[in-house]
């Protein structure tokens, strides 16, 4: 894999020697994603629900199908204690049956996923060809006028703005009456954060050259890719799992995962990381976002947190009274640091 992204990269340096071939063709490909990203948003919005109802019905089939099955039945018979264990992992009624086992099996994949990245960036496997080809064709065609807005969308992940909007999340949990909610978010944020500091202390990985930024820390893995994925993606599940409507999830889903993708993007573009970094950075944020989710989901499995619970006009309004004041706010802050830049260029 590592070596097909050599080839295109190289590629697209071969255009570029002949002309903007190249920056037509990077367009070109994030529209097409734009595009692919907004389909499969459709169809979900349009099918999901009816694509849900038949996998669970043939889900029942197969089920029914398995166990009438005489082999599996003398198999059964035979391991009673067995079959009572898998029963009870894939039980989709309680938080301890399916849903355990997933966010299990989520997290085992983004550990091994994030294991493999971490042993090609230390053994300077083939990924690191592919991480300088891109820093080189990223300074390229770095436009001075994108700085500015990719300076205010990494700011997002600024540590101080992350202090202050997670002041405002743990204000709002006790707002709408879930406040043990906090304790997953904190889990997250928190694990995410310090596993990122010890794992840049540990590969100690140079930051690309030609950063337009000053970051005194370790490239490996990103931070901001890292608390993006622990923090708004923590958040987006928070709104998520107060919401009921199906088409309303997904949107929140879909806008959250762009946001995520636009924090990452920025850090390359602004050339304080290679490709690898915020890739790592991402499967570090979600294997602390997948622990923060599990913690939340066993709280609600105990009782702790209803998300069910009405809240009355008052409370209501006044919690979405102090999230626009602070996303506005700390936008028109972010948006005026990203003008005071631009007026130093």
């Amino acid at each position: 894999m590592e070596q097909f992204f050599v080839t295109v990269l190289l590629s697209i340096e071969h255009f570029h020697m002949l002309g903007g071939v190249a920056f037509l063709a990077a367009l070109l490909a994030i529209l097409a994603a734009w595009i692919m990203l907004w389909l499969v948003q459709y169809y979900l919005l349009r099918y999901g629900n009816r694509l849900w109802r038949a996998t669970v019905s043939l889900g029942h089939v197969l089920k029914s199908k398995f166990i009438c099955n005489p082999y599996v039945h003398r198999w059964m018979r035979r391991h009673p204690g067995s079959i009572r264990f898998l029963a009870e992992r894939a039980d989709y009624t309680h938080f301890f049956g399916l849903p355990l086992t997933l966010l299990f099996l989520s997290l085992a994949v983004t550990l091994v996923l994030l294991v493999e990245v971490a042993e090609d960036v230390a053994t300077s496997d083939s990924i690191v060809v592919v991480d300088h080809i891109a820093a080189r064709l990223i300074s390229t065609f770095r436009a001075p006028e994108l700085i500015p807005v990719a300076i205010w969308i990494t700011n997002w992940c600024a540590p101080p703005i992350i202090g202050i909007l997670l002041v405002v999340a743990c204000l709002l949990l006790w707002l709408v009456n879930r406040r043990f909610a906090a304790i997953g978010l904190i889990t997250s944020l928190l694990g995410a954060s310090l596993f990122s500091v010890l794992n840049k202390l540990i590969f100690q990985r140079l930051r690309p050259d030609g950063a337009v930024l000053f970051e005194p820390s370790y490239s490996f893995p990103s931070s901001h890719a890292t608390l993006s994925v622990a923090f708004y993606g923590f958040l987006g599940y928070l709104l998520i799992r107060s919401v009921q409507k199906w088409d309303t999830r997904i949107k929140l889903c879909f806008a959250m995962m762009g946001f995520i993708f636009l924090i990452g993007l920025s850090r390359i573009v602004l050339g304080v990381h290679y490709l690898s970094d915020v890739w790592a950075g991402y499967l570090v944020g979600l294997l602390w976002l997948i622990l923060g989710i599990s913690v939340n989901e066993w709280l609600a499995a105990t009782g702790r947190i209803d998300w069910n619970l009405p809240l009355d006009r008052r409370r209501r309004i006044l919690a979405c009274s102090l999230m626009l004041v602070a996303v506005i706010g700390v936008a028109g802050y972010l948006f005026a640091q990203a003008l005071v830049f631009r007026s130093l260029q």
